[in-house]
């Protein structure tokens, strides 16, 4: 008679499993092979997080201003003053037409969140500035 492979693999593992120092063999095994795939996703999700906390920052800065470190490289400056100009006229136009509508007004906060997302997408920082795609 032959034994499938399947049932030799099964009683070995129930054998290790069953023995205290066996099963500290298999899990201390399990755990330095899953040690380094939790490391690798951890760094990930920090960087992530920088991302997010940046981009964030420049939102904030570009809605509502702020102060601007000396330190900000000339092209973020630049972006954020430049988005800063492009929400004041946008300002100045949606005040022009709120006071034509009769009955609702144009919520700026949306149109500027509008604006915002499509000129970031059209509009790339480049190391001699911006420029569109």
């Amino acid at each position: 008679m032959a034994v499938s492979a399947a049932a030799v693999t099964a009683k070995l593992v129930a054998l290790t499993l069953s023995d205290r120092n066996g099963r500290t063999v298999v899990f201390s095994v399990i755990a330095a092979l899953v040690t380094p795939v939790i490391l690798i996703a951890t760094m990930i999700m920090c960087t992530l997080s920088g991302t997010v906390d940046h981009n964030i920052s420049a939102v904030q800065l570009s809605f509502h201003g702020g102060y601007l470190s000396s330190k900000v490289p000339a092209e973020y400056r630049m972006y954020i003053e430049n988005m800063q100009d492009s929400f004041e006229k946008l300002d100045g136009v949606l005040n022009e037409i709120n006071g034509m509508a009769e009955a609702e007004e144009v919520d700026p906060y949306q149109v500027k969140a509008i604006f915002y997302g499509l000129r970031k997408s059209c509009c790339r920082i480049k190391p001699g500035g911006f420029s569109g795609r």
